[in-house]
């Protein structure tokens, strides 16, 4: 399959990854929708050809014609792999227990395979969002209660807005997508140090303030067509994109005093990946699906010991919400 097919099938079905397979549906890995844009915006083609438009040399419909056939039409197999996340495809049992999973996404990988036999309905990828989405639903459990009332302030989610990268509304969405796609965040462990790629930026207009997000989905329904729209003004690239979509993404805020009940709620309800933190009007952090998952993971409740005795009132209710999440 073309990377140009697979997009058509991201933006068919919604969906931000699709399972790689060989003829003998061997599988041979992920390819996610950051693929396909560091592949397109790092490719020497189309920065040769962008750089002609920025010099007025060529029309942006030449991008499509110099750059846009080449590198939608390279196959899949070209680009799987080239990136740590698409290089491997996690694989767990039906019979696993979600704790185990939950160590994984909680490091920033974003979905697995799920080996179910026949009668379950075969092989399925399960996502981070998926598993936010369980978490939703047992909100109310006496097991789980204790650690959702908690603030984003006192989860540690919210600690200040120094690294928050941004974009701007009138910069082109090709100079966003190439800082989205160099700028990494890390998640150290006593035993290993885990780097992933940044999903998405807030879009902040010159008084500060917050006017929408840019993030890896925005680049479905991208094709040979309308590929010169990357050189579009963010804020314009973003209104084709969503209409394109036609599923208008809301940009959802919270601030450092909601908790963590309120911000699953936002997030699942809006089917969105994220919170922008605000204080103050101005964004501080992002609350995110991994850092969710991450608050009831075994890992994360060993550093919630303060709260467990000062708040929580008993000193196993983070063992009871990590039980609760087995049994999915």
């Amino acid at each position: 399959a073309s990377i140009s097919e697979a997009l058509g099938l991201l933006h068919k079905y919604h969906v931000l990854s699709l399972p790689v397979v060989s003829e003998g549906m061997k599988y041979k890995g992920v390819l996610n929708v950051a693929d396909i844009i560091h592949e397109m915006v790092f490719h020497p083609t189309f920065v040769r050809s962008v750089q002609k438009y920025e010099a007025k040399e060529i029309s942006a419909m030449d991008i499509i014609r110099k750059a846009g056939d080449e590198i939608l039409h390279e196959p899949v197999s070209a680009i799987v792999g080239k990136r740590p996340e698409s290089k491997y495809l996690w694989a767990f049992k039906n019979s696993d227990k979600m704790s185990k999973i939950a160590e994984y996404f909680r490091h920033g990988s974003h979905r697995v395979l799920l080996h179910r036999d026949e009668k379950s309905g075969g092989d399925c990828i399960l996502s981070q969002s998926d598993a936010v989405r369980y978490i939703r639903h047992h909100l109310t459990d006496v097991r789980v209660h204790p650690v959702a009332r908690l603030t984003l302030e006192e989860h540690g989610i919210a600690l200040g807005g120094k690294n928050i990268v941004t974009a701007s509304p009138t910069e082109t969405a090709l100079s966003a997508f190439r800082r989205l796609l160099s700028t990494h965040w890390s998640r150290r462990t006593v035993s290993r140090n885990f780097r992933s790629d940044l999903s998405a930026m807030p879009i902040v207009d010159s008084n500060g303030k917050v006017v929408g997000t840019l993030s890896q989905s925005d680049l479905r329904g991208l094709n040979s067509e309308n590929l010169h729209e990357l050189v579009l003004p963010l804020n314009e690239f973003c209104k084709r994109a969503s209409a394109r979509d036609a599923r208008p993404t809301a940009t959802v805020s919270v601030t450092p005093q909601t908790t963590l009940q309120e911000a699953i709620c936002k997030v699942v309800d809006n089917k969105v990946h994220r919170a922008w933190i605000m204080d103050h009007e101005r964004v501080v952090g992002v609350v995110s699906l991994t850092d969710i998952i991450a608050r009831f993971s075994p890992y994360d409740f060993s550093f919630l010991n303060y709260y467990q005795n000062v708040k929580l009132s008993g000193s196993t209710d983070s063992e009871s919400s990590m039980q609760l999440l087995c049994k999915l």
